[in-house]
């Protein structure tokens, strides 16, 4: 899709960073649809799970208006999945059509292979506390002790080069 009338120069407000992020967060829900298909007999897609997903497509139809389809809820994991990865498909076109004009060579690289690095993670977690430092402390330790990575703010801001990055879930 075109974004203006001359299509040699993308539209100024479509940024390859966000439409990564966007793109990460779809391959993280994708992941845990994989995982419960994987776990489960009969897996159906929860409903918090499917507000996480609506968002997100929510999330890509307001900063790129009908790039994706809305996201239709069936229960089943696979017709989920299908859905994801036609969306991954259509953001992932859209970052190779932005490339071209992308003038640092590092912040091409950057834009196709962190999304791939960020997603592959599936141990790392952002965690949310409050001023109780022991608390956060016997958090942490938790989490590293089932073998998580848990992230504050200030790493997920580093992470992603944004100051308020995507959370996926977030409703």
């Amino acid at each position: 899709m075109a974004d203006n009338a001359d299509s040699k120069t993308p539209s100024p407000r479509i940024d390859p960073a966000r439409l990564r992020s966007l793109l990460t967060a779809l391959d993280e829900q994708d992941s845990l649809l994989a995982d419960l298909l994987k776990s489960k007999v009969h897996p159906e897609v929860s409903m918090p799970q499917c507000g996480a997903i609506r968002a997100i497509f929510n999330d890509i139809d307001s900063y790129v208006p009908g790039l994706v389809r809305p996201f239709e809820f069936y229960g089943d994991p696979t017709g989920v999945r299908a859905q994801l990865r036609a969306a991954r498909a259509r953001l992932q076109a859209k970052i190779e059509e932005l490339m071209p004009f992308i003038s640092d060579v590092q912040t091409k690289d950057n834009v196709m292979s962190s999304a791939v690095s960020e997603a592959s993670d599936k141990r790392r977690v952002f965690v949310v506390f409050g001023r109780n430092t022991a608390a956060r402390d016997a958090m942490f330790t938790f989490l590293r002790g089932i073998d998580l990575e848990p992230i504050e703010w200030e790493q997920a801001v580093a992470m992603t080069g944004q100051r308020s990055p995507y959370i996926a879930g977030r409703a």
